[in-house]
């Protein structure tokens, strides 16, 4: 694929090329030879990386300190290298970064050389205090939000266009976009293509009806959004993209309704064979989990649900172990500190006594764009690009296979129910509920464990990946007790597919202040998703005084910001009080907020033991007592659920 990049010959004009192929096969610096030849065109200024995740956006932002050298000669110009989200000001390389470009711009000079300080690219306060203006920078990595909120009636949302109109917009991860970020999508291609500017689009497991809607997208925005509606009520039309090959490139460019579907030879360290075994109770996964760790592994245990994980690790606790726990409801300080433990005993420099004998459990938040590499792996039952995604976390670094634990092979446990017989409607529900909460679509899980129960089941990437894929995707076979849980779930897809196009603004409208309103940047729904509640903990001091639960050395707002946790908001509503004898130590610490801080959830912490932290919220609406637990090894938990 990067020999593809570096050598295809490339239609004139903006591009959008998309990018398909297996986790880890090095699609990022494909990518980046791409942006490299656009940029040396003249085709485009720059580049904007986006990224689903705030987490995968830091790990990008780290990527691009390192490329940003070969796209600008160094002696004629600084580039300006920003990271675009919502906490990006608690990124310290990032603060670094804009520290140095305020003491060049002073024409100060440091007396000693630092590292941190001496990158090739600065960062202006202005880009790094504005989020709008931040897409204005050379080259930004951020979160995939900050660019929909060009597409969506926001009062700024021509300066996030504007800013990444001469740059090739990297959509990374494209296979995660649910529904309405999905239509989201499309309109920002759309859009992009309709201001002159190239995009690619990253992918391990596209469909083909995604890959078509992303197509159409771009050339409809080539030509303003002539085309769209069109065919709203006419049959479907005949298919732009037909190629089933993997891995694939796909090129569409200007005047010309061809399409370029280019098949690439799949990188020899990309072609491997994971075998697929299902078990169907949890004590069987624990069993594995625990052999495997004995047998001196590095395991890892991907849950569904942040519960679950917790569950999982009380089960091991139970037997002498202790597990690393890895999920989204620590603080963020406590989640960074994590996030780098767990990169550094299963990333790619990682020691073989660093890994030896242990167990992680996570979340889906090691699932994409982390560089991990795992002995063994069990995960819960989950949609099948997902379960891809996830094991591309065994086995990754080839590399490492000599030195790994005898007499073991690429193995995927899945944790599912079993697909024999007539499945009643609580097939999924009765092992595990959770799951069913966060996915949906009881028939793609149902479609999902069928295809991976075969005996001598295997992923085999990258040649089984497009039919495995289309197996579960392009059927929508469901047994009759699942029927109507399946159509619950595609009715809400298509509800949600509704609501991205109601929101998302047109190419071909133009602006009009009265067709709608015109919204701040914090109301604009770029994900619908489940309501979040934001939460920070409080420590409780000897004089009824409350401080934040990070201890830093900077300002009291940066503490504050690291002590924030989010929560569903049906565990902790975003109406939720702390208990009336902390009512004015509450109002003491809000004094120094700024004015949407001041809505911020406070949880009030009593230390317990030297490691344990008690609190209680109460929800004014319904009278119930929120009873909560907070450990820096296993995040927040809640009394209801805590094992």
């Amino acid at each position: 694929m990067q020999r593809w990049a570096a050598e295809a010959e490339l239609p004139p004009g903006p591009i959008l090329v998309i990018l398909e192929d297996t986790t880890g096969s090095g699609k990022t610096e494909a990518a980046q030879v791409m942006v490299h030849r656009l940029m040396t065109d003249g085709r485009a200024g720059g580049a904007y990386w986006a990224m689903p995740t705030q987490a995968t956006a830091n790990a990008m932002y780290a990527r691009q300190r390192e490329a940003i050298r070969g796209l600008f000669d160094g002696d004629s110009h600084t580039p300006s290298l920003v990271l675009a989200h919502g906490q990006a000001w608690l990124h310290e390389q990032f603060q670094a970064a804009v520290l140095r470009s305020a003491i060049e711009e002073a024409g100060a000079v440091p007396e000693h050389e630092d590292d941190e300080l001496s990158g090739a690219a600065t960062c202006a306060a202005f880009f790094a205090d504005d989020r709008r203006a931040a897409l204005a920078a050379d080259v930004g990595a951020g979160t995939i939000d900050q660019v929909l909120l060009g597409v969506l009636p926001t009062r700024f949302n021509t300066v996030r266009l504007f800013g990444v109109s001469d740059k090739v917009l990297v959509l990374d991860e494209a296979h995660s976009y649910d529904a309405y970020m999905g239509i989201e999508a499309q309109e920002l291609l759309r859009f992009h293509a309709a201001l002159g500017g190239s995009a690619i689009v990253l992918t391990a497991t596209l469909s083909r009806a995604q890959r078509e809607a992303f197509v159409r997208a771009w050339q409809d925005g080539l030509e303003r959004g002539r085309r769209r509606g069109v065919a709203l009520f006419a049959p479907e039309p005949r298919p732009i993209v037909c190629r089933t090959e993997y891995p694939l490139a796909t090129v569409v460019g200007r005047g010309s309704e061809e399409v370029q579907e280019n098949p690439i030879p799949a990188a020899a360290r990309s072609r491997r064979t994971v075998s697929v075994r299902l078990v169907h109770d949890t004590n069987a996964a624990l069993a594995h989990v625990v052999a495997m760790a004995e047998r001196g592994a590095a395991v890892a245990w991907v849950r569904n649900t942040v519960s679950d994980c917790l569950a999982a690790a009380a089960m091991l606790r139970a037997r002498g172990i202790t597990p690393i726990v890895f999920h989204g409801r620590f603080a963020q300080g406590d989640r960074q500190e994590r996030e780098a433990e767990v990169i550094e005993r299963f990333g790619r420099d990682a020691t073989a006594g660093q890994r030896r004998g242990r167990i992680v459990i996570a979340t889906q938040v090691i699932e994409q764009s982390l560089d991990l590499d795992f002995d063994a792996l069990v995960s819960d039952l989950a949609p099948v690009d997902l379960l891809i995604q996830r094991a591309g976390r065994l086995w990754r670094h080839p590399a490492r296979d000599p030195v790994r634990p005898p007499d073991l092979t690429a193995e995927l446990v899945v944790l599912a129910p079993s697909v024999g017989g007539e499945p009643q409607s609580d097939w999924l529900t009765a092992l595990l509920p959770g799951t069913a909460a966060v996915y949906e679509d009881v028939g793609v899980l149902w479609r999902t464990a069928r295809s991976l129960s075969v005996t001598d089941a295997t992923i085999v990437a990258p040649d089984g990946i497009r039919s495995v894929i289309e197996a579960v995707y392009g059927s929508d076979d469901v047994p009759e007790a699942l029927r109507a849980a399946a159509d619950r779930a595609e009715g809400k897809r298509h509800a949600e597919a509704s609501m991205g196009v109601y929101h998302a603004l047109k190419v071909s409208d133009g602006y009009d202040g009265r067709a709608r309103g015109w919204v701040d940047d914090i109301r604009a729904p770029t994900r619908l998703g489940r309501a979040q509640t934001t939460v920070r903990l409080a420590c409780v001091v000897s004089d009824g005084s409350l401080r934040p639960w990070a201890q830093i050395d900077g300002p009291p707002s940066k503490a504050w910001a690291l002590s924030e946790v989010r929560a569903s908001a049906k565990l902790i509503p975003q109406t939720a009080i702390a208990e009336p004898q902390y009512d004015a130590a509450v109002k003491a610490v809000r004094r120094d907020w700024g004015r949407f801080e001041r809505e911020v959830v406070v949880l009030p912490l009593v230390q317990l033991t030297p490691d344990e932290w008690r609190g209680v919220l109460l929800d004014p609406e319904s009278g119930r007592v929120i009873s909560t637990r907070y450990t820096k090894a296993e995040g927040l938990a809640f009394a209801d659920r805590i094992s």
